[in-house]
């Protein structure tokens, strides 16, 4: 039943992604939508766009791409997760950590994305 139920509910998400660009799923978080998003768009913007900002060169305006798209993978907590272990050290289900340390970090990545994001909203077009 309940993946009769479930296959029901995708129909109506890809029914209602159709008609109007999203679903109520993206509602949840719009937050965790958008930055699952730009995941998926700021690589494909970066390998297909052509030209740069005014008063860069195409080399700068390509490592401010790479530190956006950098930033955005941090700031999705499926990511940083990772990252976080990695980067610790620790098994984040199994180790004792500080979650203040796990929160700051994260956010941190969250702010410099969307900073970077704000300072060049109107260069991203092609």
């Amino acid at each position: 039943m309940y993946k009769v139920r479930n296959f029901l509910k995708e129909i109506k998400y890809a029914v209602q992604r159709a008609c109007r660009g999203y679903d109520d799923a993206e509602l949840y978080s719009i937050s965790y939508s958008f930055i699952k998003r730009m995941n998926l768009i700021l690589p494909v913007f970066k390998d297909k766009h052509s030209g740069c900002p005014y008063g860069l060169k195409e080399h700068e305006w390509n490592n401010i791409l790479d530190e956006m798209i950098y930033e955005f993978r941090l700031a999705d907590e499926d990511n940083f997760s990772k990252h976080f272990s990695e980067k610790y050290n620790i098994d984040l289900i199994k180790d004792e950590y500080d979650i203040k340390d796990y929160c700051n970090e994260l956010d941190l990545h969250q702010q410099k994305a969307l900073s970077l994001f704000i300072k060049y909203f109107n260069d991203l077009w092609d």
